[in-house]
C-alpha cells in the first residue's frame, strides 16, 4: 500500500506517472458503486486522463485486485480489458 497519501495527492501521482496503485483503485471502485452522477464523472476524467496517457505513447501501470499486482498497460486495449473487468459501461 502507498502509505494513505491525500486523494488529491494519488490524483497528481497518476497524471504524472500513469500508476493506479491499491489505493486509488479503491477510490475508483468507490466512486463506481457509489452509482451517483458526481462520483462517476470523477471516475471518468480518471479514466479519460489515463486514456490520454495512452494516447501520447506512455504506458500505465494498473492495479489488479485479482493478483493484488501492478500490471503494465500499453494499449487501449489492454485498458478497455481492465475498464470492463472492474468498472464496466463507465466507458462508451
Amino acid at each position: 500500500m502507498s502509505g494513505h497519501r491525500p486523494l488529491a495527492q494519488q490524483q497528481r501521482d497518476m497524471e504524472k506517472t500513469g500508476r493506479v496503485d491499491e489505493d486509488l483503485y479503491l477510490e475508483f471502485n468507490a466512486a463506481y458503486g457509489y452509482n451517483s452522477v458526481p462520483p462517476m464523472s470523477w471516475l471518468l476524467a480518471r479514466l479519460k486522463s489515463l486514456a490520454h496517457r495512452l494516447a501520447i505513447g506512455q504506458s500505465l501501470s494498473l492495479y489488479d485486485p485479482t493478483s493484488g499486482a501492478q500490471q503494465t498497460v500499453d494499449s487501449m486495449e489492454q485498458l478497455n480489458r481492465w475498464m470492463d473487468r472492474h468498472f464496466p459501461g463507465t466507458w462508451s
